[in-house]
């Protein structure tokens, strides 16, 4: 959700090979790795925005949290099993990024 905010700051999802005013397309960000809640009000606004991405080319992985709702994650304390598991899959996914040679796609400075 953050990679769409910088692409599109209306909200609106790129579709294809959608460009910035400077050319740099979808198909520049580096991967990503999306959490959603189940619960989310807006989950199907971040389904799409993730297929945005693959469909440009981008390294997507779109994780549902069960039973999560919109902004679960500032809230750890509400269900710390959640929070868990959702912080668990940063780290690896991270670790993994920054401990395998290109793990990480890279776009424009």
């Amino acid at each position: 959700v953050l990679r769409l905010v910088l692409v599109s700051p209306s909200g609106d999802v790129p579709t294809g090979r959608a460009a910035d005013r400077q050319g740099h397309g979808l198909d520049r960000l580096p991967d990503a790795l999306v959490h959603v809640g189940s619960a989310d009000p807006r989950i199907d606004h971040v389904v799409e925005g993730v297929a945005a991405l693959k469909a440009a080319g981008t390294k997507a992985r779109l994780v549902r949290i069960p039973r999560a709702d919109q902004g679960w994650l500032a809230y750890p304390a509400a269900d710390p099993a959640l929070a868990r598991r959702s912080l668990d899959e940063i780290v690896a996914y991270l670790r993994r990024g920054l401990t395998e040679e290109r793990a990480f796609g890279v776009g424009p400075a």
